[in-house]
């Protein structure tokens, strides 16, 4: 656990540095960003950081500092990855949860969580097998929306289509293989948020 706020102040500072631009910031930028006097200060917190595991490793810039263990990030950088299909209900159980993921350009929302796109059900929509999907619980999709939807115990990816009063999860694909489901057969779990496909 930190000690001071400073100290978390200058982690936070690390981390958001480093996911925004993809390698840790100098003493310098931390001193500025933090609003520290000093740069001896921020290398005490540094030390103090490395001493108690929060930071790891080198990255090799001239006055560099290393990026944080990712499972000693801040909570509010951390969505659970959850199974498609559920060992459990509820769906957010700790049975569910595969591993924690970070996503840092997300807005802090309670209850958002991930799944991995196993079918192409959505390719049409360019959403593909592998993809990482950021699902909100507390937004409604509207037309064209992605949505997840909980199918007994399995977890899936449409689009939702209305038309008039009457409403459908569509599969986004040219092909047969999949069928449209009714919003009385399943239950809503949230709108997908983002997207992001790993290379």
């Amino acid at each position: 656990m930190l000690k001071r706020n400073t100290r978390q102040e200058v982690l936070d500072f690390i981390i958001a540095f480093a996911d925004q631009h993809g390698y840790p910031p100098t003493i310098r930028e931390i001193a500025e960003g933090t609003q520290l006097k000093s740069c001896s200060s921020v290398q005490y917190h540094i030390r103090k950081l490395r001493e108690n595991g929060y930071l790891v490793g080198g990255s090799g810039r001239p006055l560099g500092v290393s990026y944080p263990q990712e499972d000693l990030k801040p909570e509010r950088w951390k969505i659970p990855l959850l199974r498609n299909n559920l060992l459990v209900l509820p769906v957010m159980r700790r049975e569910n949860v595969l591993r924690y993921v970070s996503w840092p350009d997300l807005p802090a929302s309670e209850g958002l969580f991930a799944l991995t796109v196993s079918n192409t059900a959505i390719s049409g929509a360019g959403v593909v097998p592998g993809d990482m999907v950021v699902v909100d619980p507390n937004t409604q999709p509207g037309d064209g929306d992605l949505a997840a939807i909980l199918l007994e115990r399995a977890v899936e990816v449409r689009m939702l289509r209305t038309e008039g009063e009457e409403s459908w999860y569509a599969p986004a694909n040219q092909t047969a293989a999949y069928r449209e489901i009714n919003p009385e057969g399943c239950t809503l779990l949230g709108r997908v948020k983002s997207v992001v496909r790993q290379y």
